[in-house]
């Protein structure tokens, strides 16, 4: 099987994996953030009642945006691997 060519003419097979071990790095750090701040959000709605019912609400929707930064970064990093590896993604 040929192997596919990088993104960027310039960059080297080492420079690829240096930055996808960085947003694999970033990407994962955010996505466990994400989850711990839902988790917590859950938490502070089962248990609470009132006002700790809406903190639990405004946290669980916080978590969306660093879930959803951290899977992108994820899945770059995942396509970033499988295009210094040489691996088509058809």
């Amino acid at each position: 099987m040929p192997r596919t060519a990088l993104s960027e003419p310039r960059q080297t097979p080492r420079d690829l994996d240096r930055t996808t071990t960085r947003q694999h790095r970033s990407g994962a750090r955010l996505a466990l953030l994400g989850g711990m701040l839902a988790a917590l959000g859950v938490l502070l709605m089962t248990l609470g009642g009132g006002v700790l019912d809406v903190f639990g609400v405004v946290l669980a929707c916080a978590a969306i945006v660093p879930t959803v930064i951290g899977t992108g970064l994820e899945l770059t990093a995942f396509v970033g691997r499988r295009a210094n590896r040489g691996r088509s993604f058809a």
